[in-house]
């Protein structure tokens, strides 16, 4: 049986693949606070190469300190593949 659940989880994971890349997701605006200056460094630190790396993901980033909790805002836009460049 694990083979068989192997190929299943393999079919799985190209088929959402393939279904990311025909909906072509992208975040339009992030607005993350946090209430340590340390963590939000460290959240900066890890989003700026994700968003060198993913094009999805280089929208507009506003950080901010946040005194009383944390908080996180995101807008995320979707768009057909057949239609990426017309306007």
């Amino acid at each position: 049986d694990l083979p068989v659940w192997g190929i299943i989880f393999q079919y799985l994971i190209k088929s959402g693949f393939r279904t990311l890349k025909f909906l072509s997701p992208k975040v339009e605006k992030l607005h993350i606070g946090f209430q340590d200056p340390g963590a939000l460094g460290t959240f900066a630190g890890f989003w700026s190469p994700l968003a060198a790396l993913f094009p999805g993901l280089n929208g507009e980033v506003q950080y901010h300190f946040n005194p009383s909790s944390a908080a996180l805002k995101i807008k995320v836009g979707m768009g057909f593949l057949f239609q990426k460049g017309i306007e």
